[in-house]
């Protein structure tokens, strides 16, 4: 699903856009993978306008345009089709293409930004924490989550107490351990203090979910009343004899 580029955990693949052998992003005209598509490419736009040689510059501009069609597929393909060789080609032409292709997405940013929205409400879906997943790890993917939905719709505000649900309620832990966290944080749900309270109170919780794995339980401490709790006895005590 094009929305979620870049946000589902995989710990073995490579998270975003992939690169195709001449070090480009590959790009299909999603609305969730443009800003990264878009960073990429006029970054390296950039790096060669900083060129003095003219003759140089405006060939190695050309030669990027020829290298950043390559890369595209799918809608986006359509578009540099549509926009034709030869201006994108000339001077300006690679600013030429992502506006073009930004105005096409925008069309659908709306629908995808309620569609991400809604994955990502969901406590056993794609976005949230996954077995074996260091609760650092979640917290940075959910992040990136939020400054996706900004991107997909700036116009729309989700309250920062529904985000900060998402992020707790989604993170795998029981209700006693939500309550914990809520508690913590003295009931205010922020974003940013839950993030921190998520860190601070479950720093290694996929060693745990590893013991769990592997059908062990893990040793955990077993609460005893304060009269049950053997009393240490003074030094020199002597027990009397009978």
């Amino acid at each position: 699903m094009a929305c979620l580029e870049g946000l589902t955990y995989r710990s073995d693949v490579a998270r975003g856009l992939n690169d195709n052998r001449q070090g480009l992003p590959t790009y299909s005209g999603s609305a969730g993978g443009l800003q990264d598509w878009k960073f990429k490419v006029l970054t390296k736009v950039k790096a060669l306008e900083q060129i003095e040689d003219d003759v140089i510059r405006e060939s190695k501009l050309v030669e990027l345009a020829s290298r950043v069609v390559d890369a595209l597929c799918d809608e986006a393909l359509k578009i540099a089709i549509d926009i034709g060789v030869d201006d994108i080609a000339a001077v300006g032409g690679i600013n030429t293409l992502v506006t073009a292709i930004e105005d096409h997405v925008s069309q659908f940013k709306d629908d995808e930004a309620q569609e991400l929205f809604a994955i990502g409400s969901k406590t056993d879906g794609e976005l949230s924490r996954q077995r074996s997943e260091s609760m650092v790890g979640y917290i940075t993917r959910r992040k990136r989550w939020v400054l996706r939905l900004k991107d997909l719709d700036s116009n729309s505000k989700v309250s920062d107490n529904i985000l900060a649900s998402c992020l707790l309620d989604c993170a795998g832990l029981s209700e006693s351990e939500k309550l914990m966290i809520k508690t913590a944080c003295g009931n205010r749900m922020n974003f940013d203090e839950i993030a921190a309270t998520l860190r601070r109170q479950h720093p290694k919780i996929q060693d745990y979910d590893a013991i769990k794995s592997h059908g062990r339980q893990p040793e955990r401490r077993t609460f005893k009343p304060w009269q049950d709790r053997e009393q240490p006895k003074p030094a020199g005590f002597q027990p009397r004899k009978s």
